[in-house]
């Protein structure tokens, strides 16, 4: 896992080095549909889980890593708002055969705050499903998350994304923190 982040921060630092001669000179232009997907890895974060037995909260820190994925796409409302959908994956291993993993489908805003400039931030909220141990909840997503598009061609664009992924069941909730490194078309 450590070595999957590592490649991913050095290739985009090299990328990014790249990008900043000739073409990060251009304006950069969201126009009509854009589309993008990233991998990268992910920690469990904070998980609240209520004790019917007590009647309270608690609270425990997960910290075990994985895989992760998302896939975005959508529309141009102008060169600081982005319209669009998404899907962020989160998956690892509790045990041999047994896998965990956490799904967010949202309809989702990015925001350019410098029409020029390729940071972005990002939010969106939708359904969430979880699978663990062999049981399946569904319950109510959200995230946050911000990036940055670096041009590497006409409107091909290398995309760090960092997301906070929260996820809201009937009787616990949990978040968990990604990062991924994409490619996105607009």
């Amino acid at each position: 896992m450590r070595t999957t982040l590592r490649a991913a921060a050095i290739a985009a630092l090299l990328l990014s080095t790249m990008a900043s001669t000739g073409t990060a000179q251009e304006r950069r232009k969201h126009d009509g549909f854009w589309w993008g997907f990233g991998l990268g890895g992910g920690v469990q974060g904070l998980q609240w889980d209520f004790d019917s037995a007590n009647d309270a909260w608690e609270f425990d820190w997960d910290g075990r890593r994985g895989g992760s994925a998302h896939f975005r796409v959508g529309g141009t409302v102008n060169q600081q708002v982005l319209l669009g959908a998404e899907t962020l994956v989160l998956w690892r291993e509790n045990q041999p055969g047994q896998d965990l993993q956490r799904v967010n489908v949202m309809a989702t805003a990015l925001i350019y705050p410098d029409s020029d400039g390729g940071v972005f931030f990002k939010g969106g909220f939708g359904v969430a499903t979880v699978e663990d141990l062999g049981q399946h909840e569904t319950g109510v997503g959200t995230t946050l998350g911000a990036g940055y598009d670096f041009r590497i061609a006409s409107n091909l664009y290398l995309t760090p994304n960092f997301h906070v992924l929260v996820q809201i069941f009937d009787r616990h909730t949990s978040s968990a923190l990604l990062f991924t490194l994409g490619l996105t078309w607009h």
